[in-house]
């Protein structure tokens, strides 16, 4: 009776607290709203790639989110933390093993029992076999938390893995969004080029003509080649741009880098995005980009943790028992006879390791210190990036309205100076003047309306858009009602 209420009393002890620090999530300082923006709008997009109104950016999306190789590797750690949590869990649990052995042993004739002599009279054995099978049963009883802590940290942990998961998730979709554009951008580039290129020739064939005829010095007729030889040179960098984005989109889809060459070749325009962007508030930052959540379940993985070497100093409670079958005859071995338990409980108590447990538990609030460091870092790193995102896609819109206007201008003057050099009223430096101008021009915009879609991307990586739209549940669990937002307007 009294074993049994032993029992019970480590069973009841088993349901106290736990020792070591309780995990209270850290309580952040930030704005009420960005500084580069004010006005309330919707929430922020996830699905953004499809505000591009591009089907086969979709498609390389979906492609993206099934083939990439990194995305694979997100995958394969949670499921190794998922692994590990059940390891863990594990502990909650008795572990019972089965054994079976048998030892052939003879005893010395002339040890402290002279069995020896024994033998010689029938009475003893020198040589003996032992057969012995069963099973070994151990429980641990949790009164201090270990298990519970280390439970706790594993989960932890898995959480912290699925948020790493959601933020390479979010790194390769804007990559795939950006390199896409790139793809579109130089393609644009290249058609600008060509363009510019066939304005050049025509203006070499005026210009030949006008010489044949002793119009126009010589001069003039190797200015125009040699601008259109310069413009031609432009192409080939181009075309090599062209060539590496598709490479890199394959690499991205997981596939080899020749792959989407015929499939993605001018098969669409650049669609450029600056229109106003709902940006959120950065209390909703916080709980939507995964690097931020990631460090938080980190911490508390940490601080957990110390519980766990907190607990290593005090005593362990183990109920053990074995049971099973012993004989020295294998034809007896499963007799009732031969039946063998044992069970009772077992107390490991460390008196004396040198100070090496407590170095431990400091060791553990050391890393919950730095933990702690590291999730702070996160949330300012994080909104960094988005008030940087937010001012360079805005100023970015801005420069390239005004290309557009410089680029109208552009070619009005270089039908101007076409015009007048027709009719012999202008020499011909103002055309190539004019000429080059507008290829500046051309390019320049095409450029700046690439920098304003992958400056867009940018701004929705840094919001943390885009896993949501993978996992809505989650989404909505975890964002809550913030009331309004913040809207970028160029």
């Amino acid at each position: 009776m009294m074993r049994m209420w032993m029992v019970l009393g480590l069973v009841v002890l088993s349901g106290c607290a736990a020792v070591g620090p309780d995990y209270e999530k850290p309580v952040t300082t930030h704005r009420e709203a960005f500084v580069s923006v004010s006005d309330a709008a919707d929430p922020v997009v996830t699905a953004w790639w499809e505000t591009f109104g591009d089907p086969i950016l979709d498609e390389l999306i979906a492609e993206a989110l099934a083939g990439n190789l990194d995305l694979a590797a997100a995958r394969a750690r949670v499921r190794e933390a998922r692994a590990i949590r059940r390891v863990a869990s594990g502990r909650f649990l008795p572990n019972v093993d089965a054994r079976g052995s048998y030892q052939r042993q003879r005893a010395s004739e002339n040890g402290v029992i002279n069995l020896g002599t024994l033998s010689d009279q029938g009475l003893a054995e020198l040589e003996t076999g032992l057969f012995d099978v069963g099973f070994d049963a151990s429980w641990e009883i949790d009164v201090f938390g270990s298990v519970r802590r280390e439970n706790e940290s594993a989960e932890a942990r898995l959480e912290a893995a699925e948020e790493a998961r959601r933020g390479v998730l979010i790194s390769v979709l804007a990559e795939v969004g950006s390199a896409y554009i790139e793809l579109r951008g130089s393609e644009r580039l290249l058609a600008v080029v060509e363009r510019n290129i066939a304005i050049q020739r025509e203006t070499l064939e005026l210009v030949s003509n006008k010489f044949k005829v002793g119009l126009v010095p010589e001069l003039d007729v190797q200015q125009a080649t040699a601008q259109l030889q310069t413009t031609q040179a432009a192409a080939p960098p181009i075309r090599a741009s062209v060539q590496s984005a598709m490479f890199r989109l394959a690499v991205l889809l997981g596939q080899q880098p020749g792959a989407l060459r015929e499939r993605l070749d001018r098969t669409a325009e650049l669609v450029v995005r600056g229109e106003s962007v709902p940006v959120g508030l950065p209390s909703e930052l916080l709980m939507r980009r995964p690097d931020v959540r990631e460090a938080e379940r980190l911490l508390h993985a940490a601080t957990a943790e110390v519980g766990v070497a907190t607990a290593e100093l005090y005593p362990r409670f183990f109920i053990t028992g074995a049971a099973g079958f012993e004989s020295v005859d294998f034809a007896d071995l499963f007799s009732a006879s031969s039946r063998t338990f044992s069970i009772g409980p077992t107390i490991r108590w460390p008196l004396f390791r040198g100070g090496a447990l407590r170095a431990n538990v400091a060791a553990r609030e050391a890393r919950v210190d730095a933990a702690l460091a590291g999730f702070q870092q996160s949330v300012l790193l994080a909104v960094e990036d988005v008030e940087r995102s937010l001012v360079v896609y805005a100023e970015e819109e801005l420069r390239r309205r005004a290309l557009a206007d410089a680029l109208v201008s552009s070619r009005r003057s270089v039908e101007l100076a076409e015009t007048l050099y027709e009719k012999g009223l202008s020499e011909f430096l103002p055309v190539l003047d004019a000429e080059r101008r507008l290829l500046e021009a051309d390019e320049r915009l095409v450029l700046s309306e690439v920098a304003v879609s992958q400056e867009l991307i940018r701004l929705y990586k840094a919001l943390g858009g885009g896993w949501e739209a993978f996992e809505p549940a989650v989404a909505m669990s975890d964002r809550g009602d913030e009331g309004g937002a913040d809207v970028v307007t160029p």
